[in-house]
């Protein structure tokens, strides 16, 4: 099964504060789950806050709970 890879070429990302965003952009990877779907990671800081976003397909995924997205996180590494 093919899946779609994220497409965050439109996203330019914030390396510095500013007044209008206080968002830090610090980092992002790529790669792919155990079943071939591609993925893309994105690190970033706001308030003393670090996050990471995880972009990927939700096909096959449309009745996962927060659990199980966490669950599948932990599993893949």
């Amino acid at each position: 099964m093919t899946h779609p890879k994220p497409d965050r070429s439109d996203y330019l990302p914030n390396t510095a504060k500013t007044p209008d965003n206080d968002v830090l952009d610090l980092g992002w990877n790529e790669g792919f789950f155990a079943d071939g779907r591609p993925y893309r990671m994105e690190c970033w800081a706001q308030d003393g806050i670090t996050g990471l976003t995880f972009f990927f397909s939700s096909e096959n995924f449309e009745q996962m709970s927060n659990e199980g997205f966490a669950a599948l996180l932990e599993r893949e590494g």
